[in-house]
């Protein structure tokens, strides 16, 4: 099986020669670069960064800051400014997520965040989520919009989802700004799919009305975009809030979404670094998750660098108990590569550095 077109003809491919030689070397290459990360006394470094580590990583940016949704458990607004979200339809349920929980859609619930006035997207702004979906068809993931018809207002989209490998999907993120559709609007898109996984996608618009203001970071990297339509000459602003899941504007949102944040103004370089890397690190310091506390330490594997994905465990045996487990073991691992990455003395930042390069290849 291949995983699409059903029964697919047995093959065994051999290594020639010279990719035996190649493949030997790269293992020896890879076991070298392991050797020079000694599990016990990394642990034992990073457990005395935990400590302290909360007073050296930067808080999450709130200057500017409209709205805040963390979807932890409710639809509360924690920017301080009261806009509370509503559901009009359905139900949302919380999971575990990147940063703490997470809302789950299941592509029924019809959510309204806030009010009209706490987002004006005709003038400058920034706005940033954690996503990951769960459909491989075209779908709207945040939408404030007057109407079907005219479309007027602000939306994120993902494009119908298609095969890179043999299992995995990907999808092109796109942003429109709309004064009349398809006449006077700006649209972009990222030039490259991405995989349909956990991503941090941060928006920033300059409101100058023009398509080249309107920019995309993905995990906290500037995106290449492609430019569909550049031509606003009215405003996008509506008396509508956020919504997620308005049947009668497109096909509602299957998937999860967490740390939902406004801002009235465009987000620095580093600001958005910020959500994307060190936000997430700060509230699994802080245990906000709740997952390691439930799981009792001798269940764990102690070598955190070496786990492999913890979703492939929790996609094979879907139990409570293990879905908090694998919670955990993701913390412990992302951690781990945050430590290795930024904290870590040069000789073990650079040993990772190379086990990374040497496991792309």
């Amino acid at each position: 099986m291949d995983g699409r077109e059903g029964n697919a003809e047995p093959v065994l491919e051999l290594p020639s020669p010279e990719q035996q030689q190649q493949l030997d070397e790269l293992k020896e290459k890879i076991a070298a670069a392991e050797a020079a990360l000694p599990e016990k006394e990394i642990t034992a470094l990073q457990g005395e960064w935990q400590k302290t580590a909360l007073t050296t990583i930067p808080s999450d940016p709130r200057d500017g800051l409209v709205s805040l949704y963390e979807f932890d458990s409710d639809l509360a607004d924690s920017s301080g400014h009261g806009a509370n979200g509503q559901t009009l339809q359905g139900g949302v349920a919380y999971d575990f997520g990147r940063v703490g929980r997470a809302a789950e859609f299941s592509g029924f619930a019809h959510i309204q965040l806030g009010t009209a006035a706490a987002f004006d997207p005709s003038h400058a702004f920034a706005l940033a989520v954690w996503f990951s979906p769960g459909s491989k068809f075209e779908m709207s993931m945040l939408q404030q919009l007057a109407d079907a018809r005219s479309r007027r207002g602000f939306e994120i989209l993902l494009d119908e989802a298609h095969w890179i490998g043999a299992q995995k999907r990907a999808s092109h993120i796109i942003v429109c700004l709309t004064h009349e559709w398809p006449d006077d609007a700006l649209e972009v898109r990222t030039r490259n799919v991405l995989p349909l996984e956990t991503r941090h996608l941060t928006i920033n618009y300059d409101g100058s009305g023009r398509a080249a203001g309107l920019l995309m970071f993905v995990d906290g990297k500037a995106q290449e975009l492609e430019i569909t339509k550049d031509h606003l000459t009215g405003s996008a602003a509506v008396a509508h809030p956020i919504e997620i899941g308005n049947p009668e504007l497109g096909k509602a949102y299957t998937g999860s979404l967490d740390d939902l944040r406004v801002y009235n103004r465009s987000l620095t370089a580093e600001e958005i670094e910020q959500l994307a890397t060190q936000q997430p690190i700060r509230v699994m310091l802080r245990g906000l998750s709740g997952a390691c506390a439930k799981v009792p330490p001798a269940e764990l594997d102690g070598d955190t660098s070496k786990n492999e994905d913890p979703l492939i465990e929790e996609s094979m045996f879907d139990t409570p108990e293990l879905r908090v487990k694998s919670q955990c073991l993701g913390e412990k691992k992302r951690l781990r590569e945050y430590f290795l990455t930024y904290v870590a003395p040069k000789t073990f930042r650079q040993a990772e550095t190379d086990l990374e390069e040497l496991t792309k290849t």
